[in-house]
């Protein structure tokens, strides 16, 4: 996500927090240009596999979690959250917390996927009907919730208290083996594929394999990515 972070300028001695930072690839950029980073993640495995990857570099993991992450107010010059908050029960608190972590004056930088137009997602769905099933969908209570487009994330941003700088698509080619593909999608399914008969879920993946397979170039899957990007300030 080198777009993102460039957009925040040159770190001299800033102090960077990458919420929800996974495997550390938001985190790994911010520290090759300058930043001293923060690394937040609920999962243990995450911060660990981060680490490993992130070896050497200025980076300080904290197994944590918005919208209360314990950290204190103010602390960080810029805060970004990389397809966190669309993810989250609460995007409008975890928004929030984003605000309450950056100083006054400084910038916040959220992604989130555009869903109607995201193909990992269109696969997912496929998948789901061609196993005659519908497909899982988490409906939140709209007081909390946002428009999974440009402008619904930058309305987030206002409602959190953020003034928008920058709102945009960001488009890519999102590559990646059969088998990552497989662990994200599982991990996205979650307990509903889980509940599913035996022969229904090796159904559901051998239509999502068949649809991937579309995508394959050279043995890689190439996935057409769409997101919706809004850099803020406090």
């Amino acid at each position: 996500m080198g777009t993102v972070v460039a957009d925040l300028g040159p770190a001299t001695s800033g102090r960077l927090l990458d919420a929800g930072c996974g495997t550390g690839t938001v985190a790994r950029e911010a520290a090759g240009r300058g930043w001293t980073v923060t690394a937040v993640d609920p999962d243990a495995q995450m911060l660990q596999v981060g680490r490993r990857m992130c070896d050497g570099l200025p980076i300080h993991w904290v197994r944590s979690a918005l919208p209360r992450t314990a950290l204190r107010d103010g602390a960080f010059d810029a805060v970004v959250a990389n397809f966190v908050v669309n993810n989250l029960p609460d995007p409008l608190a975890a928004t929030r917390e984003l605000t309450r972590l950056v100083r006054p004056g400084g910038l916040v930088a959220v992604t989130a996927w555009v869903s109607d137009r995201t193909a990992h997602i269109a696969l997912i769905e496929e998948a789901f009907r061609r196993a005659g099933l519908p497909a899982p969908r988490r409906r939140l209570p709209p007081e909390v919730d946002f428009e999974r487009t440009v402008e619904g994330l930058a309305s987030l941003a206002q409602r959190s208290e953020l003034q928008p700088l920058r709102s945009r698509e960001l488009t890519w080619d999102w590559t990646i083996s059969w088998d990552d593909l497989w662990a994200g999608l599982l991990a996205a399914l979650g307990a509903p594929y889980l509940a599913l008969d035996a022969n229904v879920r090796d159904d559901v993946r051998e239509a999502l394999r068949r649809r991937a397979g579309a995508l394959e170039v050279g043995g890689t899957v190439h996935v057409p990515t769409v997101a919706a990007y809004v850099l803020a300030r406090r």
